[in-house]
């Protein structure tokens, strides 16, 4: 079995889709399974090592939002050139395409 997380669904609205991830893994998730996440951030503790990941040096509150800045620095010649070259992930993953149903203006935004 596979579960799809979305990155932007993820910073959107963590709550609901690690509730979704826990219960396609184990089950149902315990309201203290989720304890630690709020709407804008996760609350991790001092002992929450992942190795390589500079973020396991964090601890306490960390907001969760989107990062989508590098979209804006590229020009609209790099924007065009990344979703053609990315066309068939953004189809097969449904951000575009039937399956995604977007409009042009997100297709612009890809």
């Amino acid at each position: 079995p596979v579960t799809r997380v979305r990155y932007e669904s993820l910073v959107r609205s963590p709550r609901p889709e690690i509730a979704r991830i826990v219960q396609s893994t184990r089950g149902a998730a315990e309201e203290s399974d989720l304890s630690f996440i709020h709407d804008d951030g996760v609350e991790l503790p001092p002992d929450h090592l992942v190795a390589r990941n500079r973020m396991r040096l964090l601890a306490g509150r960390i907001p969760l939002r989107r990062e989508d800045e590098w979209r804006a620095g590229l020009s609209p010649r790099h924007q065009r050139t990344v979703s053609l070259v990315t066309w068939p992930l953004l189809r097969r993953y449904a951000y575009v395409g039937p399956a995604g149903a977007t409009s042009a203006g997100d297709r612009r935004r890809l």
